[in-house]
């Protein structure tokens, strides 16, 4: 079987392509799987000073409270 220089130049764009799609939807997905944790530790984060602003709240309340 004989192969032309230009089907082998077409096969291996194919080829190369198809990996290249391959790898950058592998960095895509982890891209996003990295945003989406950080994501959540910044909820975590915004809800633990939330919490901390509410009891500093309920401290000054009392204080005022007792005055």
């Amino acid at each position: 079987m004989d192969l032309s220089p230009e089907v082998l130049a077409a096969a291996s764009l194919a080829v190369g392509s198809i990996v290249w799609l391959i790898r950058l939807e592998g960095r895509v997905n982890t891209h996003e799987a990295i945003c989406s944790e950080r994501y959540q530790q910044l909820q975590a984060r915004h809800q633990e000073a939330l919490d901390e602003m509410r009891s500093m709240d309920a401290k000054l309340d009392s204080i005022i409270q007792r005055m």
